[in-house]
């Protein structure tokens, strides 16, 4: 069987947000390439979590990383609560 060559897939790249974690950071909002990082995946189950992680505008993505990097520093479930009530009024 031929192997597809994902680009010809696509018009146009598109930007997408994903959640990585830092050791230093805590998580933050990083902008990749559809294209070039569906290509760059060797196990299926590592792309459909990635794929499924990317369905985020950048807000919302920042907004989980706040409620990680919150949690994370104090583990108060009312600082997670009070983050997402700060976004719901952007």
């Amino acid at each position: 069987m031929k192997s597809l060559k994902i680009d010809t897939l696509f018009k146009e790249d598109t930007t997408v947000w994903y959640p990585l974690r830092d050791s230093e950071k805590g998580f933050y909002p990083a902008a990749y390439s559809l294209i070039g990082t569906i290509g760059s995946f060797s196990e299926p189950e590592a792309l459909v979590a990635f794929i499924k992680g990317c369905y985020m505008t950048k807000n919302e993505c920042q907004m989980h990383c706040d409620m990680w990097n919150a949690y994370n520093k104090n583990q108060d479930i009312n600082e997670v609560n009070d983050i997402i009530d700060s976004y719901a009024k952007k």
